[in-house]
């Protein structure tokens, strides 16, 4: 799961929203939240804050590994 949510975000030249991700992926918002925790430690995503609608969320962005 954690490779398709990589390939996800690398196919998004805006970067995603974290709460798009998890729908385009049909998991829960707890796991997306663990797959995006392990990308950002192994330095292979960024993310922004982000409000939506009143709604905090964060944009993901692919980056090479550093």
């Amino acid at each position: 799961m954690t490779e398709d949510a990589l390939e996800y975000i690398r196919s998004q030249e805006e970067g995603v929203l974290q709460s798009d991700l998890w729908k385009a992926l049909n998991i829960d918002s707890r796991k997306c939240s663990r797959i995006v925790a392990k990308l950002l430690k192994e330095r292979l995503i960024i993310r922004e804050a982000e409000t939506i609608n009143g709604i905090r969320t964060y944009r993901l962005h692919h980056t090479e590994r550093l």
